[in-house]
């Protein structure tokens, strides 16, 4: 992920009515603000329904994908921002030790197997991995959630950022792995943080 300097948002034409946690920034290449700090550029040959999150103690956005081509209608993937400041339970990772990690990677592996345990799902848990950066440490976890005849890989980010504790979720549907869990993956490395 990398961090540029935040210049003026541009008017959104396409703002529905009582959005507040995105924005939308670059039509034409698919760039939307989050939080006012976090960057996404969505592309590719997909479509994405865009809403908030404001489910305290979190807040953020959800972008949805789908197939440009109407495909099934089914969802492909979704990435979701989301700013976890105010759960207590949540880590903060940016100045945890690698000795930590196993003891936090436990924590999550609990509380996430606990949330998909009551919707009837099965976790297959991958583990969590600090990954060093030139200016922070982010906390990757990714784990399958089998639910019903499908299956679900999830990858969270954890960050901290200008004071806050930050998710960022990939989710995407295992059987397509290849094509559009690779363009969620790519989609959040090429995430931007804005100071």
């Amino acid at each position: 992920m990398a961090s540029l300097p935040s210049p003026e948002p541009l008017h959104d034409p396409m703002t529905p009515d009582g959005r507040k946690n995105y924005s939308l920034l670059d039509e034409r290449v698919g760039l939307f603000q989050v939080l006012g700090i976090v960057r996404l550029n969505l592309t590719g040959p997909y479509w994405w329904q865009t809403d908030d999150i404001d489910d305290p103690p979190y807040v953020g956005a959800t972008f949805s994908m789908f197939a440009r081509d109407g495909g099934n209608g089914a969802q492909l993937g979704s990435i979701a921002v989301v700013d976890s400041t105010n759960d207590a339970e949540e880590p903060w990772v940016g100045s945890l030790a690698q000795e930590d990690v196993a003891r936090v990677d436990a924590l999550l592996r609990h509380g996430v197997t606990e949330e998909w345990r009551k919707r009837g799902a099965r976790i297959e848990w991958m583990s969590s991995r600090l990954n060093r950066l030139e200016h922070f440490q982010a906390l990757v976890t990714a784990y399958v959630a089998h639910e019903g005849s499908g299956a679900q890989q999830m990858v969270a980010t954890r960050i901290e950022h200008c004071g806050r504790k930050l998710v960022l979720l990939g989710a995407f549907d295992a059987r397509e792995a290849a094509v559009a869990g690779s363009h969620i993956i790519a989609t959040l490395r090429a995430a931007m943080l804005i100071s």
